[in-house]
């Protein structure tokens, strides 16, 4: 193995590690899509997100040695991520914070499936990557709405819309 190759591997995987939050200790994901606004939320996780992906996924045939030689600290490293974001995404009461620490949660869980190396695994992270991008862009969406119409986005002033909405 080439240190070469590991460096290059490690100046990559990164950055891509840091814009998908997949460090537990880095939080700086969710709350941008929190501060701006409903069609900048849409575009950070419906797309943004997956170009990172994307970048991951073109990355493979370049550091194919390294990839199985990191993937057990990658794979760890993510479903720790994954695990802490989803523990803190429970005591979140804004609506636009639990859907982006759930789409933490996702992309944690999509990383590994790139690096469990196996063809089900692979199609099932792809297919998650596409599916998430149309699902948090609607739910940020359907939140803009509420914002809209309510002037919050607190789940415990939204508590018992349905008996104020009509059917």
């Amino acid at each position: 193995m080439p240190i070469q190759e590991l460096f290059f591997f490690a100046a990559l995987l990164l950055p891509f590690g840091v814009k998908l939050a997949f460090f537990p200790p880095h939080s700086g994901l969710p709350e941008a899509p929190v501060e701006a606004s409903t069609e900048g939320s849409m575009l950070l996780s419906g797309g943004l997100l997956k170009l990172v992906f994307f970048g991951i996924f073109f990355l493979m045939p370049i550091c194919g040695n390294i990839f199985w030689l990191t993937a057990p600290f990658v794979l760890a490293t993510a479903l720790v991520g994954a695990a802490l974001t989803a523990a803190s995404s429970y005591r979140q009461p804004d609506l636009k914070k639990v859907i982006a620490y759930s789409s933490v949660v996702h992309m944690n869980l999509a990383l590994c499936g790139y690096f469990v190396f196996s063809p089900v695994a692979l199609q099932g992270a792809l297919f998650l990557n596409l599916s998430h991008g149309i699902i948090s862009a609607g739910l940020f969406s359907a939140v803009g709405l509420l914002q809209e119409r309510n002037s919050s986005r607190s789940l415990l002033e939204l508590s018992g819309l349905g008996l104020s909405m009509p059917s």
